[in-house]
């Protein structure tokens, strides 16, 4: 069969159809996630950006034995809730969409969302943003990494592990 001029524009007419379909999904699905209501206990983020922070925080800074306290029992999802006090209503907005978008990024490759999946998929998840050759998912990957770090090494129980071996004194006062 030969493809005739009318066959291409019906082609051309169904994609870009389709096109704006999945445009138009994408935005709604977007739109779920914009200024989704905040949880309780939290001043800015919803339970699922809150659960997705936990899922990222404990694949960036499992417990170990050198320090035996994960990410998830330091609540850095609270570190990250207080730390968007300084962001701009916007964009703080725009960061809650974002959590949403990386939560949903494994959909389509491992069939469930980033917080939903076992600690070892996270963890490779989180090592292929950080060395993708997309540069921006590979920036967005070390910008969360980096504030999640920030609020681990400062946590009161973490602290002192890195005391010890840096023999520095930092930390932080939980909570303020």
């Amino acid at each position: 069969m030969q493809l005739t001029r009318r066959h291409f524009l019906g082609l051309a007419a169904a994609a870009t159809g389709a096109g704006a379909l999945a445009l138009g999904a994408a935005g709604v699905t977007i739109s779920t996630w914009w200024d989704q209501p905040v949880a309780p206990g939290f001043r800015h983020m919803s339970v699922d950006e809150a659960a997705f922070v936990r899922a990222l925080a404990t694949a960036a800074f499992p417990s170990t034995p050198q320090v035996p306290f994960d990410a998830e029992t330091a609540e850095l999802d609270h570190f990250v809730d207080a730390s968007m006090d300084s962001l701009a209503p916007e964009i703080r907005k725009a960061l809650r969409a974002l959590l949403h978008g990386l939560d949903a990024f494994t959909l389509p490759t491992h069939g469930a969302h980033l917080s939903a999946l076992p600690l070892a998929e996270r963890q490779a998840v989180l090592m292929g943003w950080l060395r993708s050759d997309n540069a921006e998912l590979r920036g967005v990957g070390n910008m969360l990494t980096l504030i999640l770090g920030m609020g681990y090494t400062t946590h009161p129980t973490v602290a002192p592990y890195f005391r010890a071996m840096h023999g520095c004194a930092f930390g932080r006062e939980y909570g303020a």
